[in-house]
């Protein structure tokens, strides 16, 4: 049987051999930089990231072809997902009234037959439908079968289209990103937005071209536009492009020092030594959203009462108000923790035990997303992150641990 071995801890792991003669690639490791790596030295050395930008437009065609061609894909996409989760309850086993436990789940194989009712979809965006499917109802097959507190689940349209590693390429050119991606029966090239916005993203896409960064599969997906322009055009959407990416981790030696980084009454995040992020400009984000929405709610109920109006553009009013503030408070979380990261960076800290018991006065401040933010930050500069909530009952996220026994 052949060997493969980790190119960092030289693990070793007979597998049996695939086409090329080669072993093959055991569970849970990863080719990185054509270099096999056991599942601890990857996310020891890697972090998995999702780079995201806005597609600017086609290049060489007009932006009509390309959302053609992108609704017809999204449709049978969409089609595609819902028929594989259906076939998946169909042949599933059912619960009786003499069973102790759930049967394990048997082996379904729907890759050739949905390749026959949806022949428009490339052959790679069917595998990948097909195993994301099988992902999400296997994590709910508990519930839908035994204790039958979820419902099937469903998909809305538009469902990403997904792209292959193999199937999609990425250049530069003239300081703006393009990528060049095999849609039905044409390759399309996506200019990518450019400008100081996208700093980080570029940054990132950088390491994909040189080979410091390992591409992984990309995805083709819509979103609701602001409003105006080219790309918010056919019902205010924009076209979004997102890549899987491994990026490498920085290397910052071995430290074994902590610090405690926690939210109290008057901040948002703070540390010694005088380290401290102020809630206010937040709250006066917050607030201010709140007298907008009053505002909006007060003439949508006039305008429902009164004859012959059409509360339409208020309705609208309100969506587009909720997304901005979605956007505001996200970047806002961003922005927060790469600035946490960076002063533990230059403390020589190599773990931080995280606090949020106890919060500033903030209505509707995702403190989730927050936490998440800061343990991505902090694993992508190698520092461990220990959150010392112990009324969290969430999954932790990559590079996060829990002390659940903490004071």
């Amino acid at each position: 049987m052949p060997l493969i071995r980790c190119v960092v801890c030289e693990t070793t792991r007979g597998m049996p051999a695939a086409k090329s003669g080669a072993a093959r690639m055991p569970q849970g490791w990863k080719s990185l930089g054509d270099q096999p790596h056991c599942s601890k030295c990857k996310q020891t050395g890697y972090a998995l990231r999702a780079v995201i930008a806005p597609v600017s437009g086609p290049v060489d065609r007009p932006w009509g072809d390309l959302r053609e061609e992108l609704r017809a894909l999204w449709i049978e996409s969409t089609r595609c997902a819902n028929w594989i989760m259906t076939e998946l309850y169909a042949r599933d086993v059912r619960r009786q009234p003499d069973d102790d436990r759930l049967p394990a789940m048997a082996h379904v194989y729907l890759y050739p037959e949905a390749r026959v009712l949806f022949p428009r979809l490339p052959a790679q965006a069917v595998a990948a439908l097909v195993h994301t499917a099988q992902r999400r109802y296997r994590a709910d097959r508990f519930a839908l079968l035994w204790s039958r507190t979820a419902s099937l689940a469903t998909y809305r349209y538009p469902v990403a289209f997904t792209v292959p590693t193999q199937a999609w390429s990425l250049r530069e050119q003239e300081g703006r990103w393009i990528v060049s991606v095999r849609l039905s029966d044409s390759r399309w090239r996506l200019l990518l937005r450019g400008g100081p916005g996208m700093r980080r993203q570029a940054s990132k896409l950088s390491q994909l071209v040189s080979g410091d960064a390992e591409r992984g599969p990309l995805e083709i997906y819509q979103l609701p536009g602001p409003g105006g322009g080219r790309t918010s055009s056919n019902g205010g959407t924009r076209v979004m492009v997102k890549i899987a990416a491994w990026l490498p981790k920085i290397a910052t030696g071995e430290r074994s020092d902590a610090i405690t980084v926690r939210t109290d009454a008057e901040s948002l995040l703070c540390c010694q030594p005088r380290w401290r992020i102020d809630p206010a400009p937040i709250r006066g984000v917050l607030a201010a959203e709140a007298r907008r929405r009053a505002s909006l709610l007060t003439n949508l109920s006039a305008a429902r009462r009164a004859r012959g109006s059409r509360p339409g553009g208020i309705e609208a009013a309100l969506s587009e108000l909720s997304r901005r503030s979605r956007q505001r408070l996200a970047e806002a979380c961003r922005t927060y923790a790469a600035q946490l990261a960076a002063h533990v960076a230059s403390r020589g800290a190599g773990v931080v035990h995280y606090d949020d018991r106890v919060r500033p006065e903030l209505t509707h401040f995702p403190w989730e997303q927050l936490r998440r933010r800061l343990a991505e930050k902090l694993d992508d500069r190698g520092i461990r992150f220990v959150h010392l909530n112990t009324e969290c009952t969430d999954q932790p996220v990559a590079g996060e641990t829990r002390d659940d026994h903490a004071a």
